[in-house]
């Protein structure tokens, strides 16, 4: 009895520690998993990025190095490639047309935009317009300058856009060595199916602009004036 009651109290006293011991156990046991998984998250796929396709336009002189990861200042295009892409959209005779537009920039009407727009003496103007991201916007909720972003969605505003930058490295002008342009044309209809622009060096000053779609609901008729695109 004597024995027992000593046994007894010996295990009373290790039930503390061995209690301490299994705490440490599984404690070990739990962060591990974690520390597991941490080192498995920190784990990355590495994915190539396409280079932009090279200015050609002659080099700018005397421009600031190019330290944010944007194209180098100038166009990717040349006088001729733009006067052909005119060209060939100036031959459709569009007056009115059907433009699905994304446009990834940082402003609060980013995203999305369906634009019936109207031309009009060489000016395009919207008709009519819907925002495809979510709640669609309402014209008596519009302002004049969001009317006037719609109006930069247009193909004949980016023609202007890329004309003002093809005069401004043409002129020398310093603007050239401030802002840059991409852009890919519809090799049968001419219109801008991509344009990114923005200024150099500058992270949140740009805008890239992709047509999903182009649907040609009106051409001018014979006898009436010509396409009303840019002019020279």
């Amino acid at each position: 009895m004597k024995y027992r009651y000593i046994v007894f109290i010996t295990l009373l006293c290790l039930l503390p520690v061995f209690a301490l011991e299994a705490g440490h156990s599984r404690m070990s046991q739990e962060a591990s998993v974690p520390r597991e998984l941490t080192i498995a998250s920190q784990v990355e796929t590495s994915t190539s990025i396409a280079s932009p396709k090279p200015v050609s336009t002659p080099t700018l002189q005397g421009c600031p190095t190019v330290t944010y990861i944007s194209p180098p200042p100038g166009l990717n295009i040349t006088r001729n490639e733009y006067d052909e892409a005119l060209a060939k959209w100036r031959s459709q005779a569009v007056q009115e047309y059907e433009i699905i537009t994304e446009d990834l920039h940082f402003g609060s009407l980013a995203g999305t935009w369906k634009l019936m727009v109207r031309v009009t003496g060489g000016e395009p103007q919207v008709i009519s317009f819907k925002y495809l991201d979510g709640v669609s916007a309402s014209p008596e909720h519009m302002t004049d300058h969001d009317v006037n972003y719609l109006t930069s969605l247009t193909v004949e505003s980016i023609f202007d856009d890329l004309d003002s930058g093809l005069r401004s490295v043409e002129t020398n002008d310093k603007r050239a060595c401030q802002a840059f342009y991409q852009v890919s044309f519809h090799p049968t209809l001419g219109y801008p199916t991509s344009f990114y622009y923005g200024l150099v060096n500058v992270f949140d000053a740009s805008s890239r602009i992709t047509v999903q779609s182009l649907r040609v609901l009106r051409r001018f008729t014979p006898g009436m004036p010509s396409t009303g695109n840019p002019g020279p």
